[in-house]
């Protein structure tokens, strides 16, 4: 995958991610005030990771995951099934014995 290609990928993933924040908070009719409490960070933390002014740190992605009652692994990994634009890594070859 191109350098080009990749920083579209990880910018769509920025997004999905903050739209689903968002839309999850709203699912279970939490104020941005609500899900911090719930984690440990304040209204105006949750408020930047919504509108993209700040990255979540992987490790409040997962505590959302877990304070929302979702599927961890679900939840990280189904942006990997969609595998159609990258390639499998070459195995190197193994010497037998």
């Amino acid at each position: 995958m191109n350098n080009n290609k990749r920083k579209r990928k990880i910018d769509d993933f920025r997004k999905d991610v903050q739209r689903s924040i968002r839309q999850l908070r709203r699912d279970r009719g939490w104020s941005q005030a609500e899900l911090g409490r719930r984690i440990g960070v304040d209204q105006a933390t949750i408020s930047n990771w919504e509108s993209d002014k700040t990255d979540i740190p992987l490790t409040k992605m997962f505590e959302i995951v877990l304070v929302a009652g979702l599927d961890c692994a679900k939840q990280y990994f189904s942006f990997m099934s969609d595998n159609s634009d990258t390639q499998p890594a070459e195995k190197e070859p193994t010497k037998k014995d």
